[in-house]
């Protein structure tokens, strides 16, 4: 989310839990969301010199967490 409130230019949509998507008709390639996005998750890449990949279809931008078993843990 954090990407998704630094964008100048709001070519970033998503939601809580979902995976976000870059507006590629919007995007002006300003590099913000690169700086913003925490480098543990890894979700901004850039690309030189070849093809934008197409965005995730809305159907499968749903993230489900599973949470693990503490019982299990010892």
């Amino acid at each position: 989310m954090i990407c998704l409130k630094r964008c100048p230019v709001e070519a970033i949509v998503g939601a809580k839990n979902q995976i976000h998507v870059i507006d590629q008709e919007k995007c002006i390639k300003c590099g913000t969301c690169f700086d913003a996005c925490p480098t543990r998750f890894g979700a901004v890449q850039k690309i030189i010199g070849g093809p934008v990949p197409p965005p995730i279809p809305d159907a499968k931008r749903k993230i489900v967490r599973t949470s693990r078993d503490k019982s299990a843990a010892g």
